[in-house]
């Protein structure tokens, strides 16, 4: 199309308020950069008001349509068909837009992947170390909770892995005939474990 009109421009304005990216008419801005260079020589008043009339419109249908291309950018990166109807440079646009889209979702994904990598380390090191504290000897359903300082003076008469008292302390690991000075409580479930022996003064 070389020749268009101030009409011709109100159409596609018209026709640019849809939801979907309208077609233009074929080399539209070609016929407009020629249609304002010829109007603007005319120095009557109706000429230069349709030439300040036409920008106008011709700006909103430019954001109208840089609007509806990010849009569907963001649509594509959710896997919808990309758009219809884009003229060259907007299709570069577009594909610009994508590939900015893509590499920031990536750059995300690895500082998320990162990080999470990093709590999942740390995750299993809780874990790994809760293991090695989990008592191997003291299984009580009913843990006994600590009524008091008092301690007790025993015997280890069996090997005894590491373990958490019912006072939330560690204790271990024990050889077999080593002596332990152990608060009450868990002195005695050692005891009902037959796993220690009263030293007596």
């Amino acid at each position: 199309m070389d020749l268009i009109s101030y009409e011709t421009i109100r159409a596609v304005h018209r026709a640019e308020k849809d939801e979907q990216l309208q077609k233009l008419p074929d080399n539209f801005f070609g016929s407009v950069k020629s249609w304002l260079s010829h109007k603007q020589k005319n120095s009557d008043s109706a000429s230069l008001l349709e030439v300040h009339n036409a920008k106008k419109l011709l700006d909103d249908i430019l954001k109208r349509r840089e609007r509806k291309i990010v849009l569907s950018a963001m649509r594509t990166m959710r896997g919808e068909v990309p758009p219809v109807n884009l003229i060259d440079s907007e299709r570069r646009f577009f594909d610009e837009i994508v590939m900015i889209m893509k590499a920031h979702r990536q750059d995300m994904q690895e500082k998320m992947m990162g990080y999470a990598e990093v709590v999942e380390s740390k995750i299993d090191d809780i874990k790994k170390t809760m293991g090695d504290m989990k008592p191997e000897i003291i299984e009580d359903d009913e843990p006994i909770q600590p009524s008091n300082d008092k301690k007790k003076f025993v015997k280890i008469t069996s090997d005894i892995p590491k373990f958490v008292g019912s006072d939330m302390e560690t204790y271990g690991p024990f050889n077999k005939g080593e002596m332990a000075n152990l608060p009450e409580e868990v002195a005695e479930v050692l005891l009902s474990r037959d796993v220690a022996e009263v030293m007596t003064e």
